[in-house]
């Protein structure tokens, strides 16, 4: 996967006034974030997210210039994707994926 499709974790965000600095704040609540830092010198904010959020999402809160610093993790993605090993128990037999495979093709 690469950066432009993964989820933000952190970014700097430019073109913020320092008057409109408590409205920005509040329209970061749906995205569980918070300021970390806002410089006044360049009217920017470097801004930490709970949970990862997509560029497309952000490019929607206003006219901000947008710098992804970090990413989430591909890690627990590669951990959902692997194959469980399943058992079913049925009439105190213990019955795996191969047997049910199997006695669905003798009936039929």
């Amino acid at each position: 996967m690469s950066q432009s499709n993964s989820k933000i974790l952190k970014a700097k965000i430019g073109g913020i006034k320092s008057s409109d600095l408590d409205l920005f704040k509040s329209t970061l609540l749906p995205f569980n974030a918070t300021v970390e830092e806002y410089n006044k010198d360049d009217e920017s904010a470097i801004v930490q997210f709970k949970k990862g959020v997509e560029k497309k999402h952000l490019d929607g809160l206003g006219s901000y210039t947008i710098k992804p610093m970090t990413y989430e993790s591909n890690d627990m993605n590669d951990q959902k994707l692997r194959k469980r090993n399943s058992n079913l128990i049925c009439d105190r037999i213990v019955v795996d994926d191969h047997d049910i495979i199997k006695f669905f093709l003798n009936v039929t």
